[in-house]
């Protein structure tokens, strides 16, 4: 699919997410993160500080790969939106803690959780391409806390996740979108070469 026209390509990648159907989103997410797991077997950060996502309906999940990584020894941190046009906050988490309802209707930790910063990021995708370039859902959030924290020169690991349906072509990324490392789809694990 061409994603030279972002706004037609969100929504034409909507509509088909949407149409996933629900019986296939669960083993296909135990899949990817699979891939993801062993992705990271030979790449541990120093730190083990993962942050992930709650998902959106159709995204892949990662709830039952952030409890074995939680049971594992890492800190599991998950995104909190603070304002429309700044970078995320990453605050710790765990399996027990409730979460709130967030903009866009997502879930997120509640504004008094410790913050920390995250060694790796797990980013899900709306649309992607095998050079590293994510397209999301045009909030900027993703592309601003990246920057963020590569300001230090200490930029996190980044693992961009998405369904192999989701893989756009001609995809001009915008002078504010960052490159992702790691691509991981149900079917294959993408090193990426787009800049961060």
């Amino acid at each position: 699919m061409p994603a030279t026209d972002r706004p037609a390509a969100r929504l034409a990648l909507r509509r088909r997410v949407s149409r996933l159907p629900a019986r296939w989103l669960a083993p296909a997410s135990a899949r990817l993160f699979d891939r993801v797991r062993a992705l990271l077997a030979d790449r541990t950060p120093a730190g083990r500080r993962i942050a992930a996502y709650w998902p959106l309906p159709g995204e892949p999940d990662p709830r039952l790969a952030l409890r074995g990584w939680h049971a594992a020894g890492w800190q599991i941190l998950l995104p909190r939106v603070v304002m429309r046009d700044a970078p995320l906050a990453f605050h710790r988490w765990a399996p027990d803690q409730p979460l709130e309802a967030g903009p866009f209707g997502t879930r997120q930790p509640a504004p008094d959780s410790p913050q920390d910063r995250p060694d790796l990021l797990i980013i899900p995708c709306l649309g992607f391409d095998a050079r590293g370039w994510r397209l999301g859902h045009g909030g900027g959030f993703y592309d601003r806390s990246l920057a963020a924290l590569a300001a230090d020169g200490r930029a996190p690991l980044t693992i961009g996740v998405a369904w192999s349906s989701q893989e756009v072509d001609g995809f001009a990324p915008g002078p504010h979108d960052r490159g992702l490392d790691w691509i991981v789809t149900e079917r294959r694990t993408l090193r990426a070469w787009a800049p961060g």
